[in-house]
């Protein structure tokens, strides 16, 4: 049955404007006015407390590889295990080079801190094996 003018065959009423598809204030926004997005640099702008903070770069991971890799070198050709440790802390560094890029500057500062005591105790250990190794002939028969 028609009134005189076109009818939605849906039923709803003359007037009703969709939420979705036009943006006319009519049907009251639930939350409110938005503020406009931040146009700033990172970390500040709009929102609670204060925001995120300035961004940090990402760490570069190349003194990192480095270290794991004299570390293995170390560890298999020189039979050092005592670069065992300096392995891990590189190993943990790779990992958190994306996600905590302090965390992993320290770790890669410890892989070749560890690593360089090690070099130090290997080649004393040489020395001092090389001092008491003498070759001269011992005169007692």
């Amino acid at each position: 049955m028609s009134h005189g003018g076109w009818e939605d065959p849906y039923g709803r009423p003359q007037g009703w404007n969709d939420p979705y598809s036009d943006p006319t204030p009519g049907w009251g926004d639930p939350y409110g006015a938005q503020p406009p997005p931040a146009t700033g640099p990172p970390g500040y702008g709009y929102g609670y407390g204060y925001g995120q903070g300035p961004v940090q770069p990402p760490a570069s991971n190349g003194s990192t590889i480095a270290a794991l890799i004299v570390s293995c070198v170390a560890t298999t050709m020189c039979c050092n295990v005592l670069a065992i440790p300096a392995i891990i802390t590189a190993a943990i560094a790779m990992s958190r080079t994306t996600s905590d890029p302090a965390s992993a500057r320290r770790l890669t500062w410890w892989s070749w801190g560890i690593l360089g005591v090690t070099v130090v105790v290997w080649l004393a250990f040489i020395v001092i094996v090389g001092v008491l190794d003498d070759d001269s002939p011992s005169s007692t028969y």
